[in-house]
């Protein structure tokens, strides 16, 4: 069951975009109600965007064009450690059948698995979406990726429609 705070953001992010607001600012909370993780600029129109870090894991973007997936890296401590900290963005621009992945830790990263194993496996059962589009895959990753995991277990799919005939098959 996926928590009635991410379905009131996902609510309201889909009433701007149909109200016409074509700039937002998302933020995606881990379940256990941490400090934000990521914190993403988005400017619907152009599928422009920045991307912000807090010593959490990047972002993933899938190229429709290429059909691979792209770390996004932002630079940032963890946040509320430092006073005056810098966070600089990485910059990117969702093309059309475009991806943005975001996700927390506990996702990808266990005591019995490093973080680019998990992101391994994260990004293969991802793959499996690519061709039928991404509707409705988020809670679907997690159960694949980390059924029983203890720990902050959230995922965030940005979608920039448009037609994905370029893929490859």
């Amino acid at each position: 069951m996926i928590p009635s705070t991410v379905r009131r953001r996902v609510a309201l992010y889909r009433r701007l975009s149909a109200a016409g607001v074509r700039r937002t600012s998302l933020l995606l909370y881990p379940l256990r109600r941490r400090l934000p993780p990521h914190h993403q600029r988005l400017d619907l129109d152009s599928g422009d965007y920045e991307l912000y870090s807090a010593g959490h894991p990047p972002g993933l973007q899938l190229s429709a064009g290429s059909g691979r997936w792209e770390e996004k890296a932002a630079e940032g401590p963890l946040l509320g450690v430092y006073d005056g900290a810098q966070f600089d963005p990485v910059k990117g621009s969702l093309r059309p059948g475009d991806v943005l992945m975001l996700f927390t830790d506990g996702l990808v990263e266990t005591s019995d698995r490093d973080i680019v194993e998990g992101i391994d496996r994260l990004t293969g059962e991802a793959d499996r979406y690519v061709a039928g589009g991404f509707h409705g895959a988020a809670w679907h990753l997690i159960e694949a990726v980390a059924k029983d995991v203890n720990d902050d277990r959230a995922l965030l799919l940005i979608c920039r429609e448009g037609s994905t005939a370029a893929l490859p098959r």
